[in-house]
C-alpha cells in the first residue's frame, strides 16, 4: 500500500468474549523441518487477526490446518468451542460452510467453464439454497462486490485480477461463513487495486459481522485491516498482539526489521461500534 492516508475502516461489532477459532500448541513438521512450532492464539467473532511473515516462515503450513486440508502432528484447534483437528471428512463437511478460504490466486480455483454466476452459486450448495433464490443471493453479492448483473455471464478468463477476486469474496461470504481465512489475496495485484479490494472485504466483514483471519508478508496491509498481529519466523510465533502494541513497541528482532522496511503512514486505528 502506498504511504498516503489510509481509509478508515468501517465500523465493526465488539468481538465476542469465546474465542471463535482457538489453536493450542500446534506442531506439523515435513520430514526434518518443522513448519508449525507450538503455535497458541485465538480469534473472535467479528475480529481480524493479522499473521505475517517471510516466505517459508510456516504461514501457508498454518492456513491448511485451520482449513482442514491437512493434520497438525500434535496441539488442538478448536472451532466454535468444538474439535476441528482431527475429524474424519464426514464429521467436518456438516461445519465447512462455517470457514471459507479466499486464496491468493482465485484463477486457479476457479474452474474455467463455469460463469461467475455458476462459481458463486456452487457455494450455496451447503446453504441449500437453489432455483430463484440462489439467482437473487448471488446478484446481491455481485452488487455487495461493486460488480452488477453483467458480470453473471462471464467466465474466468474474461475477468481482471481485481474482478476475479472480487468474484473471489462474493463466493466467500455467500453461505454466510463465520469465519473467512484471506491467504496474501491481494499479493498479486497492483497498488492501487489491493486497496479498493482491501476496503471492500472491511466493508463486507463489517456488514456480514465476519471474523477474519488474514495472511500477508506484508506489514502495510496487515497494519490496514488487523485488530490483533501474529509475527512468524521460521515456523514460529516470535511476537503477537494487539496492533499498535506491535507497531509502537515492537520487541523481537524480526519485527523490528519488518517495521524498518514500512512507510511511514498517519497513526490511526479502526473504528470499532
Amino acid at each position: 500500500l502506498s504511504a498516503t492516508e489510509p481509509t478508515p475502516l468501517p465500523p465493526r461489532p465488539q468481538p465476542g468474549n469465546a474465542p471463535l477459532l482457538e489453536a493450542i500448541g500446534l506442531n506439523k513438521t515435513y520430514g526434518d523441518r518443522q513448519v508449525l512450532n507450538n503455535i497458541h492464539f485465538r480469534l473472535h467473532s467479528g475480529e481480524t487477526l493479522g499473521v505475517v511473515g517471510e516466505s517459508g516462515s510456516g504461514k501457508t503450513s498454518l492456513v491448511k490446518v485451520v482449513m482442514g486440508l491437512t493434520e497438525p502432528d500434535s496441539g488442538t484447534l478448536l472451532l466454535e468451542g468444538s474439535r476441528w483437528d482431527r475429524l474424519h471428512e464426514k464429521a467436518r463437511r456438516a461445519r465447512r460452510a462455517r470457514l471459507q478460504l479466499i486464496a491468493q490466486d482465485p484463477y486457479s480455483s476457479f474452474d474455467p467453464r463455469y460463469t461467475v454466476e455458476k462459481i458463486i452459486g456452487e457455494s450455496l450448495d451447503s446453504a441449500g439454497i437453489f432455483g430463484d433464490a440462489r439467482r437473487q443471493r448471488v446478484r446481491q453479492l455481485l452488487d455487495e462486490v461493486q460488480l452488477g448483473d453483467r458480470f453473471l455471464d462471464r467466465y474466468p478468463q474474461q475477468l481482471s485480477g481485481g474482478q476475479r477476486q472480487r468474484v473471489a469474496i462474493a463466493r466467500a461470504f455467500a453461505p454466510n461463513p463465520a469465519l473467512l481465512v484471506a491467504d496474501e489475496p491481494v499479493s498479486a495485484l497492483d497498488v492501487s487495486v489491493q486497496a479498493q479490494v482491501l476496503d471492500l472485504l472491511a466493508d463486507m466483514q463489517a456488514e456480514h459481522g465476519t471474523a477474519l483471519l488474514f495472511i500477508s508478508h506484508d506489514l502495510g496491509v496487515i497494519q490496514h485491516l488487523a485488530d490483533r498481529v501474529l509475527v512468524m519466523q521460521n515456523g514460529q510465533v516470535v511476537e503477537s498482539g494487539d496492533l499498535r502494541q506491535v507497531f509502537d513497541a515492537p520487541q523481537h528482532p524480526w519485527t523490528q526489521k519488518l517495521l524498518q522496511a514500512l512507510p511511514v503512514l498517519p497513526a490511526w486505528r479502526p473504528a470499532v461500534a
